[in-house]
C-alpha cells in the first residue's frame, strides 16, 4: 500500500479526497477520514485481487470512485446510531446504511471483475 492513497493524496488535484467528498471539517474528522480512505482502499483492493490488478481491468477512476464510495460510507458510521445516518444540515433527509461498506463499490466493480478467477 501507498503512503497517499488515491483518495486522499494532496498531491493531483483533480481527484477529489475523501476528506473532501464527506466535507470533514475538523482535525478530528479529516483524521477519521484519512483513516477510513486508507481502510476502504484496503477493502476495494482486496475485492478487486491481485489478478485484476495485474491486468489492469478494473479503470483507476473506478477504482478512486469504489473507494470514495466505501470510504465516505465508513466514515459516517461515527454519526450513524442504528445504522441511520443523519446530518447536520436540516434540509436532508437521514439514510440508512449498508451493513457491508462494500455493498455499492461491489456493484461499481462487478462489470470489471466478471471473468477473473
Amino acid at each position: 500500500m501507498t503512503d497517499a492513497t488515491p483518495a486522499e493524496s494532496d498531491d493531483d488535484p483533480k481527484h477529489i479526497t475523501l476528506a473532501e467528498y464527506v466535507q470533514a471539517v475538523g482535525d478530528v474528522d479529516k483524521r477519521l477520514a484519512a483513516d477510513s480512505a486508507e481502510e476502504a482502499e484496503a477493502l476495494v483492493d482486496q475485492r478487486i485481487g491481485k489478478t485484476a490488478t495485474e491486468r489492469k481491468t478494473v479503470p483507476e477512476a473506478v477504482r478512486r470512485r469504489a473507494i470514495l464510495e466505501v470510504g465516505s460510507d465508513l466514515y459516517y458510521r461515527k454519526s450513524s446510531r442504528s445504522g441511520v445516518a443523519g446530518f447536520e444540515s436540516g434540509d436532508v433527509q437521514p439514510i440508512r446504511l449498508a451493513r457491508d461498506p462494500m455493498l455499492t463499490a461491489a456493484a461499481i466493480l462487478r462489470p470489471y471483475l466478471r471473468g477473473l478467477a
